[in-house]
């Protein structure tokens, strides 16, 4: 849980609330689920957390698709409320597919709360969008319009030997890399500790990643999420509105846990 400090009347309805879903048709585990993510929607607190959604490889309002292979997803994968998964069998997932379920749904609850306090952290340092060639220490940066990187080039991420570093990106625009781009991790620098928030609730805004990438971070997409081949990804990817999908070619995807 992430807030502990409630005033009377708000236990007291958490209480009801916790006894209807006890009460109703609702499994006790979902009961559980639904009931934590009322915990997890409260007021942004920093350094984020993805809470229960943070075990997603891909969580889509839209639906998923995959046109590669090989493809190995370690993870959970899910859409909700009613979006189909296409090219993906249960044998290229570790972890557990949730097809417009009541977990997909929590799930996606609590992912766009954080996302959307990602997308309000400040403040922020404003920085060009060119993106390739360029290392960042943690911090809060804000791109107004579309960011890129470069066929061929590096993102660096330099913890600074800070386990607890945390890198918070805000692209207003689309996000785009080329061919053979890697965001890479150095001194310490985590992928469960990255946020890619492209877009906003206002602005549909796509990310597409080019083939052999190695990505490293947590994408909250306000649009839709493309891949090209070969892709290595270490994080969670989420596309928040209705209709916008993410659609891979294979690659080995991974959820990361561990922040």
């Amino acid at each position: 849980m992430k807030c502990n400090m409630f005033t009377t009347s708000e236990a007291t309805l958490l209480a009801i609330i916790a006894a209807q879903f006890a009460s109703t048709v609702l499994a006790a585990p979902l009961a559980d689920v639904a009931l934590n993510n009322i915990f997890e929607r409260q007021a942004c607190a920093y350094p984020l957390s993805l809470g229960t959604a943070k075990g997603f490889t891909l969580l889509a309002k839209g639906g998923i698709t995959n046109s590669g292979v090989p493809l190995s997803i370690t993870g959970d994968i899910g859409v909700t409320p009613a979006g189909t998964i296409t090219g993906i069998t249960a044998a290229q997932v570790t972890g557990t597919i949730h097809a417009n379920n009541a977990v997909a749904s929590a799930a996606a609850a609590v992912a766009a709360n954080r996302c959307a306090c990602a997308l309000s952290k400040s403040p922020a340092v404003t920085t060009s969008g060119v993106l390739g060639g360029v290392t960042f220490a943690p911090g809060t940066y804000r791109i107004t319009g579309a960011a890129s990187a470069a066929a061929n080039t590096f993102v660096t991420l330099d913890g600074a030997s800070n386990p607890n570093g945390q890198w918070i990106f805000q692209i207003s625009g689309s996000f785009t890399t080329g061919a053979n781009v890697e965001i890479k991790l150095i001194n310490g620098a985590k992928a469960c500790n990255v946020y890619w928030v492209v877009g906003t609730s206002s602005i549909n805004a796509a990310t597409t990643l080019g083939a052999t990438n190695i990505f490293n971070g947590n994408i909250c997409d306000y649009g839709a999420i493309t891949a090209g081949i070969n892709l290595v990804a270490n994080g969670s990817w989420f596309t928040l509105p209705a209709a916008n999908i993410i659609t891979i070619a294979g690659g080995t995807l991974k959820a990361v846990t561990t922040c």
